[in-house]
């Protein structure tokens, strides 16, 4: 089915200036026809965009488009988002029922304080008959796509028109130590039918105030996600 892909257009927002951008890589795998998968790596021959920190990627087929589109920058010195992992402005759609799975990595963050919380925002729009299921993982093993003993926040499964959801845990320690960031999209596509949304993970320092803080953010991603 990876093969039947009509147009795959992805630019992959990550935000923080140690983090090591050659790590960042995107992953859409065919659940429907035995997780066969497209990788893009950044800067690798499959990126378009030549920005550290930024993935576009063009792929032709028959079937199923996705396509994405976001933007990338260092977040500020004064910000309260010490760590970003975004994948925007997703748009999957297929002639046929497939199951996709979408992932977004990186590796070797490593800030200062050395506690913090991970909170996670999604907003999109689903077809009558289509799912979708996100998770996002913290790991100090900082592995590529390494979900096993993970720190892990889940939003729920969409279905039915409109969605959003925003979801925390705070308490992470070894923050001041490399580690990985990792999202992932389990999309049951409807054929025919329409699946868009915008996806943040971030990272923010204690105290806990931030935390909160980061959650009204991202609850403003989730209206954002809504009203696209």
């Amino acid at each position: 089915m990876m093969k039947k892909i009509l147009m795959m257009l992805l630019a992959v927002s990550f935000f923080h200036a140690s983090v090591n951008y050659a790590a960042l890589h995107l992953k859409i795998e065919d659940m429907t026809n035995g997780g066969a998968a497209v990788m893009v790596a950044d800067n690798d021959g499959n990126d378009l965009d030549t920005d550290a920190g930024a993935i576009l990627s063009l792929i032709n087929s028959a079937s199923i488009k996705v396509t994405t589109v976001g933007t990338s920058k260092p977040l500020g010195a004064n910000s309260n988002l010490v760590a970003s992992l975004d994948l925007n402005n997703v748009v999957v759609t297929s002639t046929s029922a497939v199951d996709l799975r979408i992932s977004l990595t990186d590796t070797d963050f490593q800030l200062n304080p050395s506690e913090g919380s991970l909170i996670a925002g999604v907003g999109g729009t689903l077809g009558g008959a289509s799912t979708a299921q996100f998770d996002y993982y913290y790991n100090t093993s900082n592995g590529e796509f390494d979900t096993v003993g993970a720190a892990t926040v889940s939003t729920g499964t969409f279905a039915n028109g409109p969605f959003s959801g925003s979801v925390g845990i705070s308490g992470l320690t070894d923050l001041d130590n490399p580690f990985s960031l990792t999202q992932v999209a389990n999309l049951s596509v409807a054929a025919n039918e329409i699946i868009s949304y915008d996806s943040d993970l971030r990272v923010v320092p204690e105290p806990s105030v931030l935390f909160l803080l980061g959650m009204g953010l991202l609850g403003f991603v989730g209206a954002r996600g809504r009203m696209s």
